[in-house]
């Protein structure tokens, strides 16, 4: 009997972790069925009002969401990490599906071709995180994020009412360089711990290797250099360097899980 107690919350805790997995997964995989039929809705131009429709009843869903997580993070003050969707990974699907809403209502058939290939990488990003919990999470997740930003900064010139914020665009991306480079920074200090006032995030191990963070920030600063010049050339050019990136850095800490 008292085998069968110790061994309990072991169990318990790696069929979460298996629910988890799944749950995200067969959301995200929901996600990109929904993508598709958007695609072909405003593809072919016949269909723009079930578009219209279809993106205003997902953004009322999504800013519902927004405010119950709200809800979940202040009440719950942190914890609820034992429970399937944890009050944070709540906050960030509903926020992301809400922005992802607002994109699709701005650049139509661009972001839905944005999101299909970032909604995947999101998903991908995590479950590594997830599982091995090495530093490939969080320095992919920043490579993400810069991707996107970089995105749709360069959509929006296009897009042409933001024509002259090409300087500024390129201010932001070096900003969030800069930001994420302090991070590691104060992480290295603190043996991995970001602290913020009174919270602290774990986001590398005691004994990481900061060379591959530091070079995802010196890469994402020069994209935004280049953007401050020619913005088409900074994200053709930088979005390729940020996926050579990545899959380099796969090959880097799985290469390290195998031999240690």
């Amino acid at each position: 009997m008292n085998s069968n107690q110790s061994v309990n919350p072991k169990q318990r805790s790696s069929d979460m972790v298996g629910n988890r997995m799944a749950l995200y997964i067969t959301l995200t995989f929901a996600f990109v069925i929904a993508l598709t039929f958007l695609y072909r809705a405003v593809e072919t131009g016949r269909n723009f009002a079930f578009f219209n429709n279809a993106v205003m009843i997902l953004g009322v869903t999504a800013a519902v969401m927004t405010a119950v997580s709200v809800w979940r993070v202040v009440s719950l003050g942190g914890k609820g990490g034992d429970q399937l969707v944890t009050p944070g990974a709540g906050l960030f699907v509903s926020l992301f599906l809400l922005a992802s809403c607002g994109f699709l209502r701005l650049f139509y058939n661009d972001a839905v071709k944005m999101l299909f290939v970032l909604t995947p990488a999101i998903c991908v990003v995590y479950l590594i995180g997830h599982v091995y919990g090495n530093g490939f999470y969080p320095v992919s997740a920043f490579l993400v994020t810069a991707a996107a930003a970089l995105y749709i900064f360069r959509r929006m010139l296009l897009w042409g009412l933001f024509a002259s914020w090409k300087l500024p665009f390129a201010a932001l991306l070096l900003a969030l360089a800069c930001l994420w480079l302090w991070a590691c920074l104060t992480c290295k200090k603190e043996g991995g711990t970001l602290r913020l006032g009174k919270r602290e995030l774990k986001l590398f191990k005691k004994q990481e290797n900061y060379l591959p963070a530091w070079v995802a920030g010196g890469v994402v600063a020069a994209a935004a250099v280049v953007f401050a010049f020619s913005p088409s050339q900074a994200a053709f050019y930088g979005l390729m360097a940020i996926g050579a990136v990545i899959v380099l850095l796969a090959v880097y800490y799985t290469s390290g899980l195998m031999y240690h």
